[in-house]
């Protein structure tokens, strides 16, 4: 599995470097660069096979807001067909797991977001926050299986 990609700040909105496991900061503005450690690896592989993505959050016990996300959930960036290559990518993905009766990711938009921006959550949002982590580290080994 990838170690690092390239990566959107979420500050300055410019790509900089971004390597797991590390103290990682923007090489423009300089801004600390943090990902959950929970759904990091779903998050570098995805940037690291072009699907560009802007935030992210490992899930609370509890959500936030009148929303209650406690789930894990990455919003996709609205760069050039970046929606539409993350969607493909998610329809090939459910189609293996209807098959084997797994877990299924889905593609929506909040009212939250900016406009054309959308969120990979996963389909069963239910579940306890670990085994969603458990689906995270299958999608993502999913995805470094085309590269590695």
């Amino acid at each position: 599995m990838s170690n690092g990609c390239f990566i959107l700040c979420e500050n300055c909105k410019k790509e900089t470097i971004y390597i797991k496991k590390s103290q990682n900061k923007c090489f423009y503005c300089k801004k600390k660069i943090v990902v959950d450690s929970k759904i990091e690896g779903l998050v570098v592989a995805l940037n690291f096979c072009g699907i560009k993505t802007s935030s992210s959050c490992q899930g609370h016990g509890s959500g936030f807001g009148d929303s209650k996300w406690s789930f894990p959930c990455i919003v996709l960036s609205k760069e050039n067909n970046n929606i539409e290559k993350a969607e493909l990518l998610v329809k090939k993905y459910n189609e293996k797991q209807e098959k084997k009766g797994g877990s299924e990711w889905s593609i929506v938009a909040h009212k939250f977001m900016q406009k054309h921006e959308r969120i990979l959550v996963p389909k069963d949002k239910g579940k306890g926050l670990k085994e969603l982590w458990e689906e995270v580290d299958i999608f993502a080994r999913y995805i470094t299986g085309f590269f590695f």
